[in-house]
């Protein structure tokens, strides 16, 4: 049999069994791959003997036929789309908008409108729902490829979820996935183990409640770490939230006095939750790459300061967790003399006056947390002050918003012992 036959067979298959709907480039990519395995032969002879058999020519067209599966498996429906608002479809370069359920394709991209979302079901039960401002694409029959966005899946059978930064498999797990503009990931499993590979290897296990974040230099710790002291990244990290704990504790104290009093509730809520989330960095691996997710309606203020304790024996970083646990005490329990606000240009200022005058009236121990909480404003206007690029305008400016008064007289006392002895004069001291 020649080659001018088997391209007569070859055409004959093509008419009677493939669909009409496969491109032209597939049909050809399978007659040349079957017509160079037939032209590598060695011995011409051989193959013509070998040719003869029954059993040879149905093994070889059986082979021709498995090449053509995944060309005619490829106009199968990858799964289904049920969307909610505007979801766009992108497929072989032209776009339409879902309005019910879709019947997916391997290759289709998929972009989810804002207040959008959609339903995706996978034919091998990789359910996913996504939120607005999602892209993603199908890749596989068990495989999504999130571009940006968010998405819930549910892995009941292994299947995997890439992005630009790695790839998440499971079975049996649920899981929420985030890609930020720039490709930063976010994992957090629900239910059940997954499993992480960056691109470059890297291999990783999360349980459910633990969150990873890929960046383009992340590197995965096996474990988290179990009794280790805290690095010099979980420090800084606590002291942010710490910062940003008892600016919204200030700002609910402003709200009260000024009588609004769901704002009030509002911020002292979230300083509130910022504060507890420290534990967060706690149970967090020392790069920060991977986050131990607790319930935070669980974790008292108390709690957070003990495992603070055993987790460092930095005293200032101690008393700075114990100071924001007071004033939320005390703002919660609106232990509040009553006093005005300061009202200056200078926000260092008059928060330095909110907290002396809060505290003031307060037991001695509860006066020590108030006058480090103070601390931190003087050092925020020393910070101020010395990092100036034109030193004198810029220290004239800071100086207008502070009162002549007795307040403010001391306030720049305080803040003229932080800084070195050129700047005394320039403060008027």
């Amino acid at each position: 049999m020649g080659f001018d036959k088997l391209q007569e067979q070859l055409k004959f298959f093509f008419e009677t069994q493939v669909s009409r709907t496969h491109t032209e480039v597939n049909k050809v990519r399978v007659k040349e791959s079957a017509l160079a395995a037939f032209s590598s032969r060695k011995n011409t002879n051989s193959f013509i003997h070998l040719w003869k058999s029954t059993w040879v020519r149905s093994a070889t067209f059986g082979a021709i036929i498995l090449s053509l599966i995944p060309i005619i498996g490829g106009e199968r429906s990858a799964g289904e789309l049920h969307p909610l608002g505007l979801v766009e479809i992108v497929r072989n370069g032209e776009v339409f908008i879902a309005t019910e359920k879709t019947p997916l394709k391997i290759g289709d991209q998929i972009l989810v409108g804002n207040n959008s979302s959609a339903e995706i079901q996978m034919r091998h039960n990789l359910k996913t729902t996504t939120g607005d401002s999602t892209e993603l694409r199908i890749t596989k029959p068990n495989s999504l490829f999130l571009v940006k966005g968010n998405l819930s899946g549910n892995f009941e059978k292994s299947s995997s979820i890439a992005t630009d930064r790695g790839q998440i498999s499971g079975k049996s797990a649920s899981i929420n996935v985030a890609v930020s503009e720039t490709g930063e990931t976010y994992i957090q499993p629900q239910e059940n183990n997954v499993h992480v590979t960056t691109w470059d290897n890297q291999k990783t296990t999360l349980v459910a409640g633990e969150e990873l974040r890929l960046h383009t230099d992340s590197t995965l710790p096996q474990e988290l770490p179990k009794n280790l002291s805290l690095s010099s990244s979980q420090i800084l990290a606590i002291q942010a939230k710490l910062l940003i704990s008892r600016t919204k504790a200030l700002n609910a104290l402003e709200y009260r006095i000024n009588g609004d009093i769901n704002s009030f509730r509002e911020e002292l809520t979230s300083s509130d939750r910022s504060f507890l989330s420290v534990v967060q960095v706690l149970k967090s691996s020392r790069n920060l790459e991977i986050v131990r997710r607790e319930n935070l309606d669980l974790v008292s203020r108390s709690d957070v300061v003990e495992r603070v304790k055993e987790r460092t024996t930095r005293t200032q970083l101690i008393s700075e967790t114990r100071a924001v646990e007071a004033l939320l005490d005390i703002i919660e329990n609106e232990q509040l003399p009553p006093f005005e606000l300061v009202s200056t240009s200078s926000r260092i200022f008059n928060r330095y006056i909110m907290l002396q005058r809060l505290f003031a009236p307060l037991s001695a121990n509860s006066r020590a947390h108030g006058e480090l909480l103070q601390s931190q404003y003087l050092e925020a206007m020393a910070k101020q002050i010395s990092g100036s690029n034109s030193p004198q305008d810029q220290i004239n400016a800071l100086l207008l918003a502070i009162p002549q008064n007795n307040s403010g007289r001391h306030f720049l006392k305080k803040v003229g012992e932080l800084l070195p002895e050129k700047y005394s004069s320039k403060l008027g001291l």
